[in-house]
């Protein structure tokens, strides 16, 4: 508070509360110097003031350290005007005083101080009867007194004015701030319900893969014994004997196909690395050959020779 607001009105009131002088500088926010010139500006600028009545009433409040302080009476402040409006589903807050409404179920929370709330209660005038401070005697004490109590309303008239210009101020901030935070509030919302739909979609799609990857490994397992199953089938022994007979062992499907053997077998006639050879056995070599590269490519054909010339002739013409 500044220390022009300090009047002697206040300062008799303060005094019999019981405030020192430190207690007068913390609250007119002022040095004991300046708090000393003031008293001597209230008390002894009237004419007609025989006695230092400014330092009397300094000695009064020095007097004050000394007394025993009662337990003073909370005072409401302007903590305990603020109305707190955090999310609720079911509340439904209007603030009269500003004109704005809460919505339920809004996620921000927002502080806000009101006027009307924190308008101060009237205070019962003190009595001042028992003061210990001269009072103003003559006429022109209280013309002097008279002129600077006018004054003094007249500061905090002023002062009042410009206060309520800035509470209007920031009430109007206050409206706009509240309706951003209403539509971020209506934003959020909306995201909230987005998320959710989301996420609930997520988790279905990432249901139906753990699904598939299921399926899918049964399917491989599957696949691969079937597979194991080609190979066993696919599998055909065939058996030469010494006479030229050729036949697959258990495999009465496998066709011996044997085309081509007639001028593979003249070509192996004259080569002189099947002098060794009987004809007959260079005729069934030749039939061998030729049923092997005719075979399907999806069988595996596993030979075995009655005669061991046969099956050595018949290698090193693979090797080759």
């Amino acid at each position: 508070m500044e220390l022009k607001l300090m009047t002697m009105r206040s300062v008799r009131q303060d005094t019999k509360k019981g405030m020192t002088p430190g207690d007068f500088c913390e609250k007119y926010e002022c040095s004991e110097e300046e708090l000393k010139h003031r008293l001597q500006q209230l008390f002894n600028g009237h004419a007609g003031h025989k006695k230092d009545v400014a330092a009397e009433v300094y000695a009064t409040m020095l007097s004050n350290k000394k007394k025993p302080r009662g337990v003073k009476k909370s005072k409401s402040t302007a903590g305990d005007n603020v109305i707190l409006l955090t999310s609720s589903e079911d509340a439904s807050v209007v603030v009269e005083s500003v004109g704005v409404k809460f919505i339920p179920d809004n996620p921000i929370s927002a502080v806000m101080t009101l006027e009307a709330a924190a308008a101060p209660a009237p205070e019962t005038p003190a009595d001042n009867s028992s003061t210990d401070v001269a009072k103003p005697v003559t006429l022109e004490d209280f013309r002097a007194y008279e002129q600077d109590l006018s004054a003094q309303i007249c500061a905090n008239e002023n002062t009042q004015q410009e206060l309520r210009a800035e509470q209007r101020a920031k009430i109007a901030d206050i409206k706009t701030l509240y309706n951003e935070l209403t539509q971020l509030a209506t934003e959020i919302g909306a995201m909230r319900r987005r998320f959710t739909e989301i996420s609930t979609e997520y988790h279905a799609l990432n249901a139906k893969i753990h699904g598939l990857s299921r399926e899918k490994d049964a399917l491989i397992l599957e696949r691969d014994q079937a597979r194991a199953k080609i190979h066993e089938l696919n599998v055909v022994t065939l058996f030469v004997y010494d006479d030229g007979r050729i036949e697959a062992v258990d495999r009465s499907d496998f066709r011996l196909n044997d085309t081509g053997f007639i001028e593979l077998n003249t070509r192996l006639l004259r080569k002189l690395d099947f002098d060794n050879l009987k004809v007959r056995d260079v005729r069934t070599l030749a039939r061998a050959i030729c049923i092997v590269q005719n075979a399907p490519d999806d069988y595996t054909i596993s030979m075995v020779f009655e005669s061991p010339a046969i099956e050595s002739a018949y290698k090193d013409y693979m090797l080759e």
